[in-house]
Formats: C-alpha cells, sequence, structure tokens
C-alpha cells in the first residue's frame, strides 16, 4: 500500500508540474523582473499543492504503518498468550510429575518404616512368688526387626508411665517381664506401654490391655490383648 501512494504522488506530482508548465511556461522570465515578495508568492503558491499533496500522502502512509505496527502487537501479544498457555501447561505437568514423585518417597518411606517395624509378642505366663510379693510374670518376644531402648511401662489411671521394664537392645530372644498383682487392678484393664527405637531411628510404640478377672477359688485370670500401635 505505502509503494501505491508512492506511486500516485509521484503520478499526480509529473502531471502537476506539465500543468504548471503549460500554464506559466512562456511567462517564466517575467519572474526575473518581479521583486522578491511576488517571487516568494508566486514559489509558495506553485509548490503549495504539491506540499499539500505530500503532507496527505504521509498522513494516510502514517495511517498504514499505525495499523500495520498495531497488527504486529496484537499478534505478538497473540503469541505471548499461547507462550503463557505452554508454560503454564508445562508447570502443570511438573507439579504433577512432583507430586507424583512426593507421593512415591512418602509411600517408601512408609514401606520402609513399616518393615521396621518390630513383631512384638507379650503374653501372660504365670504367677510368681517372690518373698511376700506375689507377681505376674509376662513374657516379651520380638519376632521381627531389632529395636533398641525398650521401655515397658504400666499407665496410670491419671494417664501418667510407672516404668517396670528397661532393655537396651530387642533383637527376638524373649524376656520375662515382672509385674506385682498390686499394679495390677481387679476386673479393671490395665494399659500396658511398649516405647522403642526402630533400625530406622524413629521412636514407635505398642500397647497392650492386660485384664486381671477374679475367679473361683481366689484364682485370678490374666487376659491380654494388643491395644494398638502408633509411630
Amino acid at each position: 500500500m505505502g509503494r501505491a501512494l508512492a506511486i500516485i504522488g509521484i503520478v499526480l506530482t509529473i502531471g502537476y508540474a506539465i500543468f504548471s508548465w503549460w500554464l506559466i511556461g512562456d511567462r517564466i522570465e517575467t519572474l526575473q523582473g518581479m521583486p522578491l515578495n511576488e517571487v516568494g508568492d508566486f514559489l509558495a503558491g506553485a509548490f503549495g499543492p504539491i506540499a499539500i499533496l505530500w503532507l496527505v500522502l504521509g498522513f494516510f502512509q502514517q495511517g498504514i504503518e499505525l495499523r500495520q505496527g498495531t497488527k504486529a502487537l496484537l499478534m505478538q501479544a497473540d503469541e505471548l498468550k499461547q507462550s503463557v498457555e505452554q508454560q503454564s501447561a508445562l508447570v502443570e505437568v511438573s507439579k504433577r510429575q512432583l507430586e507424583a514423585e512426593i507421593a512415591s518417597v512418602f509411600q517408601h518411606s512408609m514401606q520402609l518404616e513399616r518393615s521396621a517395624e518390630p513383631d512384638i509378642r507379650f503374653y501372660y505366663k504365670d504367677t510368681l512368688y517372690i518373698g511376700d510379693q506375689t507377681n505376674a510374670r509376662f513374657h516379651l518376644s520380638n519376632q521381627g526387626p531389632k529395636c533398641e531402648f525398650l521401655k515397658v511401662n504400666v499407665v496410670n489411671p491419671d494417664g501418667s508411665f510407672s516404668e517396670v521394664f528397661r532393655l537396651d537392645s530387642f533383637i527376638s530372644f524373649e524376656e520375662a517381664l515382672l509385674i506385682p498383682y498390686g499394679r495390677l487392678s481387679a476386673n479393671e484393664a490395665v494399659e500396658i506401654s511398649l516405647s522403642y527405637i526402630k533400625g530406622t531411628g524413629t521412636e514407635s510404640q505398642q500397647s497392650f490391655e492386660v485384664l486381671a478377672i477374679s475367679g473361683g477359688g481366689g484364682g485370678i485370670n490374666i487376659k491380654v490383648s494388643k491395644l494398638a500401635m502408633s509411630t
């Protein structure tokens, strides 16, 4: 379009020059005898239309360039928008991959923690008399991975703990544990808490419920059941 305007301007300029020569060509010699101010008026009148013509053509050319620039900016904006959408999609994909990796690591960590959990068995064996004290003898055994710093506590009614047994390393062998019958409430469950450090370095806990039931003839029956396991 700009080239077409230039051609139009050149054609009109040449046509105007030809017309002007036809109009004043035989009187051009009279310019030498005219005062300078009249010569200036003549030149302004002669070249004024040409100046206006090229001014108008320049205005149209500027409008064309502005429209082209606006179109280019719109195209750049559209490309930028598409780039942002693509980047957003990539970020979303990366986010999902990261979440999947975190979930996988967490699941692996949980599996590792479960695999390191000792399989502790706690059960009543018999009654043992030591002097004037009657004790309930329990046995502890570990049939899973070893643990360290095992502590056996009796949970008091107020929620506090009373330690009754401690072992630095509990692998697989069986250990005897004595609890005086005075620490066991008749016909009322007592919680026995076992806390320890697993091979992963994580502290964990298992709890058992001991219920001493008075039987006929003054005997006592001991029932042990596992309550829960927490890490």
